[in-house]
């Protein structure tokens, strides 16, 4: 899953070590176990591009330029899939700033326009 330091082939990884050196035998007292680590693992999903997008917001309000892209574009692919209508509304304005930064004017209208679009108005947040 991403750099969070764990991902599925880990995954398997320790649940073959848990189940060899446990001594489990049984194959219901390993799969639970797995079961369990994938459940955390899946807990953690998002941190990492949330953390990222909230940078990316520091930077944006500190007012320094924004050249990085490809980073914008990776949250909004990411936040379009698993974000709530604020995240991507956010992740699609971080991407037009950026583009507005590297002097893409048209790509950077079409990010905020993206943004006002995935505004949720009847959110009460």
């Amino acid at each position: 899953m991403g750099d969070h330091g764990i991902n599925f082939s880990d995954c398997l990884d320790v649940w073959n070590n848990i189940c060899t050196f446990a001594g489990m035998k049984r194959t219901i007292g390993c799969l639970q176990t797995f079961l369990l680590l994938l459940l955390l693992v899946a807990c953690d999903s998002g941190r990492r591009e949330r953390l990222q997008l909230e940078e990316l917001e520091r930077q944006n309000r500190a007012d320094s330029l924004m050249t990085n892209d490809s980073l914008a574009l990776a949250l909004t692919n990411y936040f379009d899939r698993h974000g709530t209508p604020n995240e991507q509304l956010r992740a699609y304005y971080i991407l037009g700033r950026t583009y507005a930064d590297v002097g893409e004017a048209p790509r950077a209208i079409e990010a905020y326009n993206t943004a006002a679009d995935r505004a949720d108005t009847t959110a009460a947040d």
